[in-house]
């Protein structure tokens, strides 16, 4: 929810308008029989290449369909199946249109009809799956076919704009309504992913056959009367010349990972190439919101010792620096006592060994609390992304 998918979506509706148009403008190959009330170019284009262009728009809420199109705002639409793997929108509008500019109106129209909610993950949630039917239908006749009289073809485009799903921690302040909603929409959109992974299986059983010069397995059973979105999309499941693509749409926020992991899972799963990847697991930080404090003196190389005590002070213990052993690190120097810093590192010098060995301490005090600091900023940063989600 919140990732983008309506506007993803309007996108890829406007591009089909005009793309369909555009292709319909193109075939003009056969003769055309203008009409002599042909009203505009559109009108002859249509009347030339035989063609003609309706569109249906219906939302999907739970077990309801509501037609998006209807003349007074809201319709009931009543799915018939013919028992041959087709289901009809009994009810549904069915509007011509003769332009791009047309078709779009008529989409924007029924998506300002669909229903919205505002959600934690989202102001205007869309609460509904949209589908949208495109049907393109060619109306003219081939010469000696059938007696010169043809028949005519269809193509259809379906485009679906699914709800997004949410998980309980994002619901867990809605109305007892608001929780239905989004247990019907995981429920349809997990029918969804069994009948596209099952078609996605069937083909690359096929496709495995056919590499092997075995016979094509049996057509598999695609269970697409599991939901009322899977029913409306039968034809796409059952046709044998439909083509299905799957987009997702993933948010780049930090607070949005757990939705951004399951919905890649779950388009993966639908693809049927959940056995071909992988998982891999980094560690890292839950937000980079505060620099990493400094090293302690009792992580540090020899190297690290040696610039910091030839720096400190404007130089003071640079001689003792450059003098003690090469195999000491700071890992040594924190558990050595005063004595150490007297007789070994300054040569029996009480007041240079004392203040040597107070600068060391202050500075593993320092580092020890700018740490504490850090895991207390972080631990509040991860918890107010968490309240945020």
């Amino acid at each position: 929810t919140g990732s983008g998918k309506t506007h993803t979506c309007s996108a890829i509706e406007a591009l089909s308008a005009n793309q369909i148009f555009a292709e319909l403008s193109a075939n003009q190959s056969r003769p055309a029989r203008i009409s002599p009330n042909a009203a505009s170019s559109v009108d002859i284009l249509n009347s030339a290449n035989g063609s003609g262009v309706s569109v249906s728009f219906v939302e999907l809420s739970g077990k309801r369909v509501g037609d998006l199109l209807a003349p007074n705002g809201s319709g009931e639409v009543t799915l018939r199946d013919d028992g041959q793997g087709n289901v009809a929108l009994v009810g549904a509008t069915r509007r011509s249109v003769n332009s791009a500019d047309e078709l779009t109106a008529v989409i924007n129209l029924g998506k300002s009809r669909r229903a919205t909610e505002e959600t934690a993950a989202n102001v205007t949630s869309s609460r509904s799956h949209a589908v949208l039917l495109i049907e393109v239908s060619n109306l003219l006749a081939h010469a000696g076919e059938r007696g010169g009289r043809g028949q005519p073809s269809a193509g259809k485009l379906v485009l679906v704009d699914c709800a997004g799903t949410e998980r309980k921690e994002d619901s867990a302040h809605h109305t007892a309504e608001r929780r239905r909603e989004g247990a019907e929409i995981n429920a349809s959109l997990h029918a969804l992913k069994e009948c596209l992974r099952a078609i996605a299986a069937a083909e690359a059983a096929a496709d495995s056959a056919a590499a092997a010069g075995e016979r094509a397995p049996r057509a598999v059973h695609v269970p697409y009367r599991a939901s009322t979105l899977t029913r409306v999309l039968s034809d796409s499941f059952t046709h044998p010349r439909a083509l299905v693509a799957v987009l997702a749409t993933v948010s780049p926020g930090c607070t949005a990972t757990e939705h951004t992991l399951h919905t890649l899972q779950t388009v993966t799963a639908m693809c049927a190439l959940d056995g071909h990847t992988c998982e891999e697991s980094v560690d890292v930080v839950a937000a980079q919101l505060y620099p990493p404090p400094p090293v302690p003196p009792k992580d540090w190389p020899h190297e690290t010792l040696l610039e910091w005590m030839c720096a400190l002070k404007a130089g003071r213990f640079r001689a003792q620096a450059l003098a003690m052993p090469t195999d000491l690190d700071g890992k040594r120097l924190c558990r050595m006592p005063a004595t150490y810093f007297t007789q070994v590192l300054c040569a029996g010098n009480d007041a240079l060994g004392a203040a040597l060995y107070n600068e060391v301490h202050t500075e593993m005090d320092l580092a020890s609390r700018l740490k504490h600091e850090h895991v207390k900023l972080m631990r509040n940063a991860r918890s107010a992304a968490k309240l945020g989600r």
